[in-house]
């Protein structure tokens, strides 16, 4: 049933026979029981004029010990139950937005900015919740002066992870400008290639070069994991040193350390022309077939080793993807080696029509297509695949799926 606008209650019509003292107990009933309303009032409040300096100052602290409280206990929440709700995450970042903003207009007093790195840490250190590289992001953003850094290392120092060893020596030596505790502490964390490369850089960059060589070198020799950049290092020395052997056999080391089809094509361009047979079977040699099969397939590919290419497609197994696509050794084996390609794709047609699915009856159709290709294109006997085609429908022609397939491509 619809009613007239002046048929409704409205509370306009009442509100100015309510006593001041009982609107302002109403007022106040509101403040507390609503935000909105409660910012509105101090908005209104502000506009008018009622809101000093002082007063301001108060609202600010309370605006920030609000959303900052906030979001420590949002992440204790998270670091407790391994995860949160994704409208608490998005207020986290929102009030993060607010906090940081305020220091950065340094309207929070500086005392603040301790405290707020500590609550951080302390979240930092459980390390559940997610939120680490954020909160690493905050405190970054927060530290502004030495004693903040500190409070900061302070808390790295009880973590166990070897990253955050890692950013207390970029701390040191970045943000402190303390090269002594930073050369001290990573001379004692020297266990991968990037941690040696790091230390080069460092002493390069001080115009240590000998070090610099001596401990690229070590790392090479000890460093766990990656190290090209040390090779790579080694390699601008000597090259812009002129010293055209040593660049050489850096490169030929990195190589065998890490070999790579590029790497080889880089090494034969540094090559004189001379040399350029001796590198190959050095490079080629040095080559672990089980650890680097495809490198070395490569490499045969582009030297137009038929027989190398030959066993390297025959010693792979069968997946899904190498049954559907022909790849750029099979290719190159159709047209050196065609009627024992023929039987390849033969036993691979076998395979999948063993399979007993559509999906692969698609495949094995996909397979014989190239020995059509083959027989038509190549051997240049076109009967061959007709009585190939036929012999597929013939022996298993209760398959219509199988038939299907087969019989769209004759």
């Amino acid at each position: 049933m619809n009613r007239n606008q002046s048929d409704r209650f409205q509370v306009k019509d009442v509100i100015h026979q309510v006593k001041t003292e009982e609107l302002l107990e109403l007022v106040l009933k509101l403040i507390d029981t609503n935000q909105e309303i409660n910012q509105e009032v101090i908005t209104y409040l502000d506009q008018k004029g009622y809101i000093k300096n002082d007063d301001h100052k108060k609202l600010t602290l309370d605006d920030f010990n609000e959303k900052f409280t906030e979001v420590i206990h949002i992440l204790e929440d998270i670091n407790s139950f391994g995860g949160g709700l994704r409208e608490e995450e998005d207020l986290i970042f929102e009030n993060m937005m607010t906090v940081l903003d305020l220091f950065r207009k340094e309207a929070i007093p500086h005392s603040y900015r301790e405290e707020c790195i500590e609550a951080l840490m302390k979240q930092y250190l459980v390390g559940n919740s997610g939120f680490e590289d954020a909160i690493r992001d905050w405190v970054w953003d927060i530290a502004q002066d030495s004693r903040d850094w500190e409070i900061i290392i302070a808390y790295l120092k009880q973590s166990s992870s070897d990253y955050d060893k890692q950013v207390i020596m970029g701390i040191y030596r970045d943000i402190l400008g303390d090269e002594t505790v930073y050369e001290q502490m990573r001379m004692e964390h020297l266990e991968y290639g990037s941690d040696y490369y790091d230390y080069v850089q460092f002493l390069h960059k001080k115009g240590h070069q000998v070090k610099a060589v001596e401990v690229a070198k070590k790392g090479i020799e000890i460093g766990k994991g990656r190290r090209s950049e040390l090779f790579d290092y080694l390699f601008t020395l000597y090259h812009e040193a002129n010293n055209k052997k040593l660049a050489l056999d850096t490169l030929c080391d990195k190589f065998i350390s890490d070999p790579s089809f590029s790497l080889y094509q880089e090494i034969l361009r540094y090559v004189d022309t001379e040399e350029q047979e001796r590198i190959k079977k050095e490079l080629y040699e040095s080559i672990v077939p089980s650890r680097h099969s495809e490198v070395k397939a490569e490499i045969d590919l582009h030297e137009g080793n038929a027989k190398g290419v030959w066993d390297y497609v025959m010693s792979r197994s069968y997946n899904n993807y190498s049954l559907s696509n022909v790849n750029q050794y099979e290719a190159y084996l159709i047209k050196q080696y065609p009627q024992e390609m023929v039987d390849y794709f033969s036993q691979r047609v076998s395979y999948c029509i063993g399979m007993k699915s559509r999906k692969y009856y698609k495949i094995a159709a996909k397979n014989a297509v190239q020995i059509r290709e083959i027989y038509e294109s190549i051997l240049l006997k076109p009967q061959l695949w007709d009585q190939y085609v036929k012999s597929i429908l013939s022996q298993f022609a209760n398959r219509p799926a199988l038939y299907d397939e087969f019989d769209g491509i004759r």
